[in-house]
């Protein structure tokens, strides 16, 4: 019986050894460190680049703007970035028109839009979005760079993961690790890109390229200078008050200061005839 019984116990171990391998295997984590950008706002004494944000804003407006919205931005914002009132009430007045109520026969009224209204989005609702978009709906960009860990970096790991150009091409270290060892056949969806840095790799976003953005100094930027630029402008979109911020934190940190000099000075003068 007590043989019959340790046999029973070795078998039951050697089956959740090889059942956690299993399940271990198939969880791996194939996603690679994120690379550590230095950004012009890192740091306390760190700021905006108005010029930067100003080049960000062209590259997000040619390029990233087709999909994605900014919906918690409005024109007059933009004015945060170095644009002129002139500029943003041009750039609203070139935007599609915007509903404003109904009229007397209850139709849809629309007018042309001031800087004090949303920044125009690529679709009108998320069912749009989703149709046009393989059943996925691009994210809102206006807080992308907090909603992950490291932000700036993520979104600059994500723009420059693609391996491959085109849908459904995964890299060879990928379908060596994990296409059938016999067959060669291996399990990633023919409509979706791969990415490095996108959680399970299939992504339906395509590789973004900045060809063909020309900056108002008349020069073209690199990619990577392209993905910085627009970067810096999501980061001030998602925390326009940042520069503000870091001013008050200073002057707190030197009022704090001015008054640890006062106290320690009152504290001595008032313990003068005191020994200690």
């Amino acid at each position: 019986m007590k043989r019959i019984i340790t046999h029973a116990l070795t078998v039951a171990a050697i089956t959740v050894a090889i059942g956690s391998t299993q399940v271990h295997a198939a969880g791996i984590d194939t996603t690679p460190s994120l690379k550590r950008l230095t950004w012009t706002w890192d740091g306390l004494f760190g700021r905006y680049d108005q010029k930067q944000l100003q080049r960000g804003w062209t590259v997000y407006s040619e390029v990233c703007a087709a999909c994605h919205a900014v919906k918690y931005l409005r024109y007059r914002d933009l004015e945060g970035i170095g644009l002129t009132k002139a500029q943003t009430e041009e750039l609203a007045a070139a935007a599609e028109e915007i509903q404003d109520g109904f009229d007397d026969a209850g139709e849809p009224f629309f007018r042309t839009r001031i800087p004090s209204d949303p920044i125009q989005q690529p679709y009108a609702n998320e069912e749009q979005a989703k149709a046009a978009n393989g059943g996925v709906a691009p994210p809102d960009l206006s807080m992308i760079t907090k909603a992950r860990k490291r932000g700036p970096d993520y979104v600059f790991g994500i723009q420059t993961g693609y391996p491959s150009d085109f849908q459904g091409e995964p890299p060879e270290w990928w379908i060596k690790q994990f296409a059938d060892p016999k067959t060669g056949e291996y399990d990633f969806p023919a409509d979706k890109y791969f990415n490095n840095f996108f959680a399970g790799h299939a992504i339906s976003m395509p590789p973004q390229y900045v060809d063909g953005v020309v900056y108002e100094d008349g020069s073209s930027p690199t990619q990577e200078q392209g993905l910085i630029d627009v970067i810096t402008f999501l980061n001030w979109a998602s925390d326009p008050n940042l520069e503000a911020r870091k001013t008050m934190g200073l002057w707190v940190l030197v009022y704090l200061g001015v008054l640890a000099g006062f106290l320690y000075a009152l504290k001595t003068y008032i313990w003068r005839d005191v020994e200690h």
